[in-house]
């Protein structure tokens, strides 16, 4: 339904918040976290274009294959950093192989014990990871 035009807008503005929450618990590995992280993103979905930004991302990342963008990304040789929690459910690992091999030159650090969310769960080490990579 969130493919479709007018309908997606609809279901999002009566459902959105509901909807996300539900789907945003599945981004935390550690339960622990949870309540804390949905406080965070509920306090956020007061603004306006939150919910719709995420619809626009499902809509154009979630059903596409993007592989043409991130192929760019690798023709310009642009310092990239990837991130990943080695507990995300989200992005499959081959995914994230075929993204190294279109960004061969990315340097690839994943965050152990951490979801989708690693900068979330695991603030001291994505920091450390981010600063790091900033100061090469």
């Amino acid at each position: 339904m969130a493919k479709l035009p007018v309908l997606g807008e609809i279901a999002m503005s009566l459902f959105g918040k509901k909807l996300l929450l539900k789907e945003l618990t599945k981004g935390v590995h550690k339960k622990e976290h949870l309540p804390r992280y949905l406080d965070i993103a509920s306090s956020q979905m007061k603004y306006m274009g939150y919910r719709r930004s995420f619809l626009s991302a499902f809509r154009k990342c979630g059903l596409l294959d993007i592989s043409g963008t991130f192929g760019e990304i690798g023709k310009n040789n642009i310092p990239t950093l990837i991130l990943r929690g080695s507990e995300d459910t989200y992005v499959p690992r081959s995914s994230m192989d075929k993204l190294r091999y279109l960004i061969p030159h990315a340097e690839f650090q994943e965050v152990a014990g951490a979801g989708h969310s690693p900068h979330f769960e695991k603030p001291s080490e994505v920091n450390s990871i981010i600063l790091e990579f900033l100061h090469q």
